[in-house]
């Protein structure tokens, strides 16, 4: 089909996805220049948020927790480790369970990213009151929950976390 022959399309740049794909975006690039600047592989930053949240998880909660495939989470930890962010330890409780936990240089790391996180936030709701964030919370996790719903996905865990 030649592009003249196709059917008008209305204008998607102000529909909520696109804005919030290209928020997603936006915050992504900024947050990898960060681990940039630290010299951390970006691929740590999403583990690190986790332990920091659930430090001592173990290796198949993180999975879970950060919807990584269990392979590609023990090879990210096995590099974490060699680079000083993370131990692993076995479970007292069950030796086939390896827990994992932040060094202080992974913590260090996450705190910086939460500096960069907060700086970001900072930015998108300048302007915005209280009552207008409330508004914009509620209807982001509308939004959540409804997508949720309807693929069948699990609830998302800042859900469970935070409301």
């Amino acid at each position: 089909m030649k592009a003249n022959e196709l059917p008008p399309m209305k204008p998607r740049d102000s529909e909520p996805m696109m804005i919030i794909n290209e928020l997603s975006k936006i915050f992504g690039d900024e947050m990898r220049k960060t681990m940039e600047d630290l010299g951390v592989p970006s691929g740590y930053k999403n583990i690190l948020f986790h332990l920091h949240h659930a430090n001592g998880a173990s290796q198949l909660e993180l999975a879970r927790r950060t919807r990584l495939k269990p392979p590609t989470i023990s090879l990210t930890l096995k590099k974490m480790e060699d680079d000083g962010y993370i131990i692993r330890e076995t479970s007292k409780e069950d030796l086939r369970v390896c827990n994992v936990f932040l060094t202080p240089k992974g913590a260090n790391v996450h705190i910086k990213n939460s500096e960069k996180i907060d700086a970001i936030d900072n930015m998108i709701m300048n302007g915005i009151s209280n009552e207008e964030k409330a508004i914009l919370m509620r209807l982001l996790k509308k939004m959540r929950d409804n997508i949720c719903e309807a693929t069948g996905t699990e609830k998302c865990l800042c859900k469970k976390n935070n409301e």
